[in-house]
Formats: C-alpha cells, sequence, structure tokens
C-alpha cells in the first residue's frame, strides 16, 4: 500500500556536493595537488572564495564547477 501512494523522485543529473569543503577534500575534488590548496584557500579569504572556520581553511565549491577550478 505504501508503495502506491508514495511518490518517486527522479535520479539527480549530478551528483550535489557540499557548498564548503576543506582545503584537503576541495583539493581532491577540484583534481590539484593539496599542497596548492592551502594557498589558494588564502588567496581565496580575500575574494570570498573560502573561509576560515576555526583553524582550518574551507574552499566554496559550488554546485556547477567555474572555470578557472581545477
Amino acid at each position: 500500500m505504501l508503495a502506491a501512494t508514495a511518490v518517486t523522485m527522479p535520479p539527480l543529473a549530478e551528483p550535489v556536493r557540499p557548498e564548503w569543503l576543506p582545503a584537503k577534500l576541495a583539493a581532491r575534488e577540484l583534481g590539484i595537488e593539496p599542497v596548492a590548496a592551502k594557498p589558494r584557500a588564502q588567496r581565496g579569504l580575500l575574494t570570498g572564495r573560502a573561509r576560515k572556520v576555526g583553524c582550518r581553511l574551507q574552499l566554496h565549491m559550488p554546485s556547477q564547477p567555474e572555470p578557472g577550478d581545477g
């Protein structure tokens, strides 16, 4: 009975990624070296593409990759 009344959702076309990722995990998503992620995040603090949470840097990961990513 429950299966007959349940609404089926279409599969997502692209995987949804979190909006903010720690620098090392963002490097893996972007396909860059983890060592290069920290300077990129430090530069991003000025432009708003990165933030500092506690003592860790996080990069903004929009759902659609930007041309400069990677």
